[in-house]
């Protein structure tokens, strides 16, 4: 009988390892969504950057090692320089620009050039020879496969992926102190700023990176004004106009559905002595925290 038994389960578990996998996915919504304004499309916008390799058929072979994420800032364009290196990859040297017309139209302007490389001590980028310069209107919110290489050999396919992340509404906190988990800090022009493989705890917060220093806090302090957002496991920083922090910890800074307002100074000329000099500083109370930061 046991033997049957198991016969029975080994024929059940052959095919469902051979059946196709089909699903039924139904769904029904009563709320009643509202068009998306251009303010609405440009703070919700999020842009993903891949890149893939496929043979010179189209068939993938694999991904590359990076994927970058870009938002607008509080005004003006979304711009990016991306350099990417990798072994076997082309090198991938592109700026690009985002524009959201007033009429809610996305415009994507892309340039590819030779190479690319920081200039020493300064946001500005050199360039070589430009290759390509083509200016694309999103349409259906599609994303763009921009060809960067191809040969007789392989394609080397750079995606960008317009996204719409959620509405935003946001509380306030007043009581709970700020707990970062290694925090990460990149900026929306694709800029490193610091990794600290330790945590941050405390009713005010700071770093300070070979690009700039930050301080915030759920609360207001001297200096201080509304900066942006904690959702999750997610900072936000208006750092100025056309350029925003992200700060991405391990395990959630705030344990809520909703985001909530942070307070803060962003100073670009306070600056570490090197990169991957980092000095930060937390406190419960504002007057040490100051004096810590000056």
């Amino acid at each position: 009988m046991n033997k049957i038994i198991t016969a029975l389960m080994m024929l059940v578990i052959a095919l469902n390892v051979n059946a196709q996998s089909m699903n039924n996915d139904f769904s029904n919504s009563d709320s009643k969504e509202e068009v998306l304004s251009a303010n609405d499309l440009r703070s919700r916008f999020e842009l993903i950057g891949k890149v893939f390799v496929t043979d010179a058929k189209g068939q993938l072979m694999y991904q590359g090692n990076e994927t970058r994420m870009w938002k607008f800032g509080s005004t003006g364009d979304l711009v990016s320089n991306w350099s990417y290196k990798a072994p076997g990859i082309y090198e991938i040297a592109i700026k690009h620009t985002w524009t959201i017309n007033s009429d809610g139209k996305l415009i994507a302007h892309i340039q590819q050039f030779e190479s690319m490389k920081r200039k020493e001590k300064s946001r500005e980028v050199a360039t070589g020879k430009i290759i390509r310069d083509e200016n694309i209107e999103v349409k259906d919110f599609a994303p763009i496969n921009w060809v960067a290489y191809s040969d007789s050999k392989q394609k080397v396919i750079v995606r960008f992926s317009p996204e719409l992340g959620n509405k935003i509404d946001y509380i306030e906190v007043e009581t709970l102190p700020m707990t970062i988990n290694n925090p990460v800090v990149f900026d929306s022009i694709g800029r490193l700023w610091a990794q600290l493989g330790r945590s941050l705890e405390g009713r005010y917060i700071s770093m300070k990176t070979h690009l700039g220093q930050f301080s915030v806090s759920y609360v207001k302090f001297r200096g201080a004004k509304e900066i942006g957002y904690v959702k999750g496991s997610e900072m936000v920083i208006n750092a100025e106009k056309d350029l925003k922090l992200y700060i991405r910890s391990d395990s959630p800074i705030l344990a809520t559905s909703k985001p909530a307002k942070i307070y803060g100074i962003v100073d670009q000329n306070k600056k570490s002595e090197r990169i991957n000099s980092i000095y930060s500083s937390s406190s419960g109370k504002e007057k040490d925290f100051l004096e810590s930061i000056e």
